[in-house]
């Protein structure tokens, strides 16, 4: 489980420009947030630094994500819709 502080600056980070990605990863954090384990927060926390398009684009399936390394965070993401 996550310390109380990195959940927070996930959920900080998870507040994006477009909405409706910020619609995904609000219901994603309230499904998901306490069930994540260090790891995958710090895969969260990459998956995050990436262009509000480009992970748009990939939770919509519009694009392909080229980067495996990231594409556990994005599977969980995905289930959680």
């Amino acid at each position: 489980m996550l310390a109380a502080k990195q959940q927070e600056r996930l959920r900080w980070r998870c507040r994006r420009g477009l909405l409706e990605l910020d619609l995904l990863l609000a219901r994603f954090l309230t499904e998901k947030i306490d069930t994540l384990d260090e790891s995958q927060g710090q895969l969260l926390d990459r998956f995050l630094t990436y262009p509000d398009q480009d992970l748009f684009d990939w939770l919509m399936a519009r694009k392909k994500c080229e980067d495996p390394s990231i594409l556990p965070v994005l599977e969980l993401i995905l289930t959680a819709k």
